[in-house]
């Protein structure tokens, strides 16, 4: 085909289980809108991508493990130690709308997922720097977007217009700021009720800091990554393999940016509107008990303008 010049061709092989894919998850509806801006089209396309490979791997597999989490809550820890100890689970993912509980509840008999919690300001702070300290392959957008918000490379600027945008979120942040408060946990955990499981709905056990929560054939262990060190044996016992310590990843304090990030967990500012929206947020509420939501205050009240 490309000897004859020709360039636009589909392969049928291809076409049609990408077809099959797409009718399957339903993502083909008849008020099926068109994209406006090449942004949110790139953005729908990647989903769609991870969605076809992410169906493929649940096929395969009767019982599939999945690691979908907030950023900066253990998820690098969680696949180190499942690598070293032989766990299989599928992929690593930080995007619960990839899911769709119509489809995995009729392609799988049951299917677990685990994820982490953490105190909202601190996960706030630690993605930032995340993304600060992958410049290697943070996207070329989100790294434009910063630059125009703080060309210095002010990070008590950049923390606030970051903040700012969550809390005046009706204001329309341009689109990939949106997408990277998108992985704010307090924005994450209400996705992760709608795609995957409302883990909301259950009691959970704020002293051991770990519940098991069952949502029809979804099975979600979710921890507090602040007593997780405490509750091994439990994830060891519910992965069903043995292993008693974790391998630790990912650690701002291991990075080139670790004297910045430390600086950054002792002087950093907040504003009291923040603080208090940190600490009114549902899930963390219902995930952590009134002693550690006042010991989190007590962390982060000196930070307060």
């Amino acid at each position: 085909m490309k000897k004859l010049d020709i360039i636009n061709f589909i392969v049928y092989k291809e076409a049609w289980e990408i077809l099959i894919f797409i009718k399957k998850s339903m993502i083909i509806q008849e008020n099926q809108c068109y994209y406006p801006d090449l942004a949110t089209n790139w953005e729908h396309s990647q989903v769609l991508n991870i969605k076809y490979a992410l169906y493929n791997s649940i096929l395969i597999n009767e019982h599939p493990l999945i690691i979908c989490m907030p950023p900066k809550t253990a998820d690098i820890t969680l696949k180190n130690t499942f690598n070293k100890n032989n766990i299989k689970f599928n992929g690593h993912y930080h995007k619960p709308q990839i899911f769709d509980k119509n489809l995995y509840s009729k392609i799988c008999k049951k299917i677990r997922f685990i994820i982490g919690l953490r105190e909202p300001i601190n996960q706030n702070l630690s993605l930032l720097y995340e993304q600060l300290g992958n410049i290697g392959y943070l996207s070329p957008k989100l790294w434009l977007d910063i630059k125009i918000l703080q060309p210095d490379g002010d990070v008590q600027l950049l923390f606030d217009q970051l903040l700012s945008a969550y809390i005046n979120i009706k204001n329309e942040p341009t689109f990939n700021i949106k997408n990277f408060l998108s992985l704010f946990i307090q924005n994450f955990i209400p996705e992760y009720c709608k795609y995957i499981a409302d883990i909301m709905k259950e009691p959970f056990d704020k002293e051991k800091g770990y519940t098991i929560i069952q949502d029809g054939n979804v099975e979600v262990f979710v921890y507090q990554l602040e007593k997780l060190n405490d509750n091994v044996q439990a994830l060891s016992e519910w992965v069903g393999v043995p292993f008693d310590t974790l391998v630790n990843g990912n650690v701002a304090a291991d990075k080139w940016i670790a004297d910045s990030y430390k600086q950054a967990q002792k002087e950093i500012k907040i504003s009291q509107e923040f603080f208090d929206k940190c600490f009114n947020e549902p899930y963390v509420k219902h995930f952590y008990s009134d002693e550690d939501i006042e010991k989190f205050k007590e962390r982060w009240r000196p930070h307060i303008r």
